[in-house]
């Protein structure tokens, strides 16, 4: 698992990235764009969870292969079901990056809503997270 060090300080400069891709989302979502807020879901997701990692070990993956997120998450010494609750929930906007960012096919309504979910829930725990530091 690559990881790179982040100085814990800047946890917040990745939150606010996460609550900037979450308003895109949103926006795109009440415009019904789907693949516009499926594609800043994820992204708000990914940043959520490098903003709590951060704030909690001082790394955020550096690997290409999106299921080190695993990993990541194990070290940060959640309970199992904080843990797999966001493992679920990562894993779930993880696994629609590549055909969402780089394929043909475009996002239907349904991925977006399911996406946005998971979005809305790594975000929401990270400010708990955050918020306790």
């Amino acid at each position: 698992m690559k990881v790179k060090p982040v100085d814990r300080s800047l946890c917040y400069n990745y939150l606010k990235k996460a609550e900037e891709f979450y308003q895109t989302m949103k926006d795109a979502l009440n415009n019904n764009r789907w693949n516009a807020a499926a594609s800043n879901a994820i992204h708000a997701g990914i940043s959520s969870t490098d903003a709590v990692a951060i704030a909690i070990k001082g790394v955020r993956s550096s690997s290409e292969r999106h299921d080190d997120v695993e990993g990541i998450l194990r070290d940060l010494n959640l309970n199992i079901k904080e843990m797999n609750d966001k493992l679920v929930q990562i894993k779930g906007l993880l696994s629609i990056k590549n055909s969402v960012e780089y394929e043909e096919k475009l996002v239907n309504e349904n991925t977006a809503l399911t996406a946005s979910k998971n979005a809305e829930r790594l975000l929401k725990w990270a400010r708990e997270k955050l918020s306790k530091n």
